[in-house]
């Protein structure tokens, strides 16, 4: 089965059907495919992938013997999603640097009770 970075049906530049989830056949398929394609958009990327699976252990504390070898390899391919994802690379942009519409707390709580959080009625009492 011959694997591709860019899904089926859809067109480039996306790399994935959807920027919210990776599909297992979907991006890198081999360590050396990770590997070439974390290189090819950020190296400091690449060197901490590299630096961090050279040090997985195997089965430590009796746990599944390749489970931080998974996890390690999980979390790179969603780095690499990240990276390679335009509309997922907007997003992180946009949470990073965009503006902030969040409503502020006291704001949220304004209708309720300060200790018991039990909604006020209209003359200030719960």
């Amino acid at each position: 089965m011959e694997h591709s970075a860019v899904g089926e049906g859809v067109n480039p530049p996306y790399p994935t059907r959807s920027p919210y989830k990776l599909d297992w056949d979907e991006g890198p398929q081999t360590l050396a495919e990770l590997k070439a394609a974390l290189l090819s958009f950020s190296p400091e990327t690449h060197d901490r992938f590299v630096t961090e699976l050279e040090e997985c252990p195997f089965s430590p504390d009796g746990r599944d013997p390749l489970r931080d070898l998974r996890d390690t390899v999980l979390a790179y391919r969603l780095e690499w999603m990240a990276l390679a994802h335009p509309l997922a690379r907007a997003a992180i942009e946009e949470s990073e640097h965009g503006p902030n519409d969040g409503v502020p707390a006291d704001v949220v709580f304004a209708d309720y009770d300060p200790v018991t959080y039990e909604p006020l009625d209209g003359r200030g009492r719960p």
